[in-house]
């Protein structure tokens, strides 16, 4: 049996009736910070290609809380709006979904890279929200080092990973998975910290 999808409805609303959702749980965007201003030129070179989506039932927008508040910024007075008709609990998980990367498609590292690299001497890069840094960390691939073979006889092995400050927070979960499900020890320290410093920490496979 065919479900049928109900049927959008699209409105034209000033911003001033538009209200934002209390408990939105993203967190907030620094107007200094490299994603807002990313997100400000993709509105001003784009326009607001895809509506933000408004709850009539309680007058809250439930996707689109950054754009909202840039475009009230940019001295925009009326937006296209989705409309759907929801209870708070529904809203909730609509508002959820919508942010979630974990229901959302991911891309192919190496479509990516052929798309990127098209643009990547044109100022239309700039618009895609990646940065020639990302064109760089695509493309890199590890050089092999003039080391002799590692003897089986040796009782441990020690790796040295170099992680930059800003992306810590994001790898810091998948390494301690990888340390739970092989059982390793890591020793986490600043850059330029010797490992007798106290300011090391352990972690430990459980």
């Amino acid at each position: 049996m065919t479900q049928r999808m109900t049927p959008l409805e699209i409105r034209y609303l000033p911003l001033k009736e538009l209200k934002e959702a209390l408990y939105n749980p993203r967190a907030v965007l620094p107007e200094t910070s490299r994603v807002y201003h990313r997100l400000r030129r993709s509105l001003q070179s784009f326009g607001l290609v895809e509506p933000l989506v408004w709850n009539e039932t309680t007058g809250h927008v439930v996707g689109g809380h950054f754009r909202l508040r840039i475009l009230r910024e940019l001295g925009v007075e009326v937006v296209p709006v989705s409309v759907v008709h929801l209870t708070p609990e529904r809203e909730k998980a609509l508002n959820l979904v919508l942010n979630n990367p974990e229901a959302q498609g991911r891309f192919d590292p190496k479509r990516l890279l052929a798309v990127l690299r098209e643009l990547e001497q044109l100022p239309e890069l700039e618009l895609t929200g990646f940065t020639t840094a990302t064109l760089q960390n695509l493309d890199w691939r590890p050089q092999p080092l003039n080391i002799e073979p590692i003897s089986a006889d040796r009782e441990e092995i020690e790796v040295i990973l170099c992680i930059p400050s800003p992306r810590w927070r994001q790898v810091e979960g998948e390494l301690d998975a990888l340390i739970r499900r092989h059982d390793l020890r890591c020793h986490v320290l600043p850059a330029g910290v010797s490992n007798s410093s106290t300011t090391a920490f352990l972690r430990e496979g459980v």
